[in-house]
């Protein structure tokens, strides 16, 4: 009989039979009839037929060949313990869903734009009739999340979710629709205020964002894409985050799936404690790549009570430009780290200024709270009372010392900062520069009047590397005060890049150090 395919009948066929066989007699009876009545060859293909029966009769074979191979259900071997640890975890997850998703709601607002239709894509018909065609009204639509933070209504967002909108919709878990008011934005944090008029409304309780670490489980809720009161769960990744898209940023890193739709919704710790509102993504394709970003609550918490006080934000104001200490400023300044924030510039007659805060200091601390970087000073000045006496420990040239400075209100202090376009030559440098004269102010919309104009940049130099671009406005040198192009050339005299030179300059309208050295 010619061998069969497995999975046809003859295969089947056959491997029944021989079981069968086997199972009627004693291998003894067998073998004697086989010996019997089959030639030497058929007794050697018989004899592999026995040992194959005898095989599958008492289990040899690996579990599953054949159709009546004995199964095992999939149950994995567990100890007791550590599935009751892990389904304690779980259940932390579910009551922190069950409790804080009642104060999550759906935010949609709309509101009215103008925009110019350019049928034919063509630029020169958007430059003929630009402005001769009224532009078409439309309606636009926005979706996002909230926390409501009080029994009577007031509701945590973000800024960008309220924004201009001409109308406001609030739903709730239970499906109850509200029309909301903007109580206060504030763009420079993202943070909104809105609220709704209701009465004992499920309200989540917020809590400590200074207290979380890096690894700690959190739950993001709010409603991705429009799904209602989506539940994802990560941890923490980082902390202090920037993104450079507002202008006081101290973002919670997570990586708790955050999706649009998310934006103005909590980020909650396994208490069931608000602990950030989620805001952005870092994402490549528009959805989810395990990088979201929530404003602390700290943050939010003092906004939210500037808000509902004020009806705007009021922040404090020191009058420096902060600068962070890179290796270069560090190894420049002969420091043995790179914590603080390096005054770049003191505003004239500002809290700082008159406190005594010179260029080159390096604010260590602010009101008893350590500065690890420039982010970090913005911060808890934004943050300080307005009026409060408050103390601030610097390291000047290696002498650490404490001064007391009366905060202001950046509101009515913080001046206007201007903008700027881009002799004595420095070849080695790459740069040359000319005295500060009202015709080069104006060249290049300077507002500094001391100092000497960079006019030129030497491509592929030293300068144009380290980011120093022509119309920058040189102050000092060798942490030497330049008032002009003779002033520069002698405490330039003897400088080489491979010593390096700390410069301060204004570009742009900022100051800042810049440390000129060779590689």
């Amino acid at each position: 009989m010619p061998p069969s395919e497995e999975g046809s009948p003859g295969y089947a066929e056959s491997f029944t039979n021989i079981q069968y066989f086997f199972a009627n007699g004693p291998e003894e009876q067998v073998m004697s009839v086989l010996k019997n009545k089959l030639s030497s060859v058929g007794f050697f293909v018989a004899g592999a037929a026995v040992a194959l029966a005898l095989t599958i009769s008492n289990n040899w074979l690996p579990i599953g060949f054949g159709e009546d191979a004995p199964g095992k259900p999939a149950k994995p071997d567990i100890d007791e313990k550590t599935l009751a640890l892990a389904d304690s975890l779980s259940l932390a997850f579910e009551k922190v869903a069950s409790a804080v998703s009642p104060a999550v709601v759906h935010i949609s607002s709309s509101r009215t734009t103008a925009r110019f239709e350019n049928p034919l894509e063509d630029d020169l018909f958007e430059r003929f009739f630009r402005g001769r065609i009224p532009p078409r009204q439309q309606q636009e639509r926005a979706l996002g999340s909230g926390i409501i933070i009080t029994d009577d209504g007031y509701i945590l967002t973000n800024n960008h979710v309220v924004a201009d909108a001409e109308e406001l919709k609030v739903q709730l878990s239970d499906g109850r629709e509200f029309d909301a008011k903007v109580i206060g934005t504030d763009k420079a944090s993202e943070v909104a205020l809105i609220k709704i008029e209701g009465k004992g409304l499920p309200y989540a309780v917020l809590g400590d964002s200074d207290s979380l670490r890096v690894g700690q489980w959190v739950i993001a809720i709010g409603n991705p894409y429009g799904f209602d009161r989506t539940v994802t769960s990560g941890i923490v990744s980082a902390k202090g985050r920037s993104l450079g898209m507002q202008a006081y940023e101290d973002y919670i890193q997570t990586d708790a799936a955050v999706n649009p739709g998310n934006s103005g919704g909590p980020l909650v710790n396994l208490r069931g404690e608000v602990v950030g509102v989620n805001t952005a993504i870092y994402s490549r394709t528009g959805g989810n790549q395990g990088i979201g970003f929530a404003i602390p609550i700290n943050m939010a918490k003092t906004i939210k009570d500037s808000l509902m006080k004020n009806g705007k934000v009021i922040r404090g104001f020191l009058g420096v430009q902060p600068q962070d200490i890179d290796d270069s400023l560090a190894k420049a300044l002969d420091l043995n780290n790179r914590e603080g924030s390096l005054v770049a510039g003191v505003v004239p007659d500002s809290a700082a200024d008159k406190a005594g805060v010179k260029n080159g200091d390096i604010i260590l601390k602010f009101d008893g709270i350590k500065i690890t970087d420039s982010n970090r000073l913005r911060q808890v000045v934004a943050a300080a009372t307005v009026g409060r006496e408050v103390e601030i420990e610097i390291n000047r040239k290696g002498k650490v010392m404490t001064l007391k400075a009366n905060v202001a209100d950046q509101a009515t202090e913080m001046p206007v900062v201007g903008s700027a376009g881009g002799g004595q030559r420095s070849d080695d440098f790459g740069l040359t520069v000319e005295d500060n004269t009202p015709d080069l102010r104006e060249q290049y919309n300077i507002d500094e009047t001391e100092g000497v104009v960079v006019t030129q940049v030497k491509q592929g130099g030293l300068a144009e590397r380290k980011g120093i671009a022509p119309g920058a406005v040189i102050l000092e040198a060798r942490q030497k005060t330049v008032k002009n192009t003779k002033d520069f050339a002698a405490v330039m005299k003897g400088a080489t890049p491979k010593e390096g030179v700390l410069l301060l300059i204004n570009q742009g309208g900022w100051n800042k150090y810049v440390w000129l050295k060779g590689e």
